[in-house]
């Protein structure tokens, strides 16, 4: 039998091929752990920014609020000590 004429691959290449994949595969482990830990940093910058135009806002507010409490009181008419007299 003259096995020279035989289709397929030997156990030798498909070792080869198996390492070369797995050196592959574990190359690109960290490029998608990173990738995942990009978007949660991300998430995270955009519900700070969120939370911090909350703030501002509500700080802006309170801030008319004040201002139109002030106006109020600098707009009250005085009162004069006899009308603290009951």
């Amino acid at each position: 039998m003259n096995i020279t004429n035989t289709k397929g691959f030997t156990l030798l290449e498909l070792v080869i091929t198996a390492t070369v994949l797995l050196i592959l595969a574990s190359a690109s482990v960290p490029l998608v752990k990173n990738g995942i830990r990009r978007d949660k940093e991300l998430e995270l910058s955009r519900n700070l920014r969120e939370i911090r135009l909350v703030m501002n806002t509500e700080k802006l507010q309170n801030f008319k609020k004040l201002n139109l409490l002030l106006q109020k009181i600098i707009c009250a008419p005085q009162l004069s000590k006899n009308s603290w007299k009951a």
